[in-house]
């Protein structure tokens, strides 16, 4: 019960932002990727895993192999020249 008030803000505020039919679609989605085991999402996220390794070779950007199964990618800044506040603010001035 201590945590139920943030819980019910949170649960409550998708329910405000988000279209009932947005909702819906997204229970469908997770409803049948759980009947396939999830077969359809592992193989997007394996042909991405695939296209961030490409794309970072012969950068300052090292892919770091996860320890589980996620959607993101971590990487690794290889040069001491160069700290993420500075290659974040590159990226968003291109």
């Amino acid at each position: 019960m201590d945590i139920y008030p943030e819980l019910y803000n949170i649960k409550t505020s998708y329910i405000l932002n988000v279209s009932p039919f947005i909702l819906r679609f997204i229970i469908e989605y997770l409803r049948v990727s759980e009947q396939t085991n999830y077969t359809d999402n592992k193989h997007m996220l394996e042909l991405n895993m695939t296209a961030v390794k490409k794309y970072l070779r012969n950068t300052i950007l090292e892919y770091i192999p996860p320890q589980t199964f996620i959607t993101g990618a971590w990487c690794k800044i290889k040069t001491d020249k160069v700290n993420a506040t500075t290659l974040q603010k590159y990226l968003a001035d291109r």
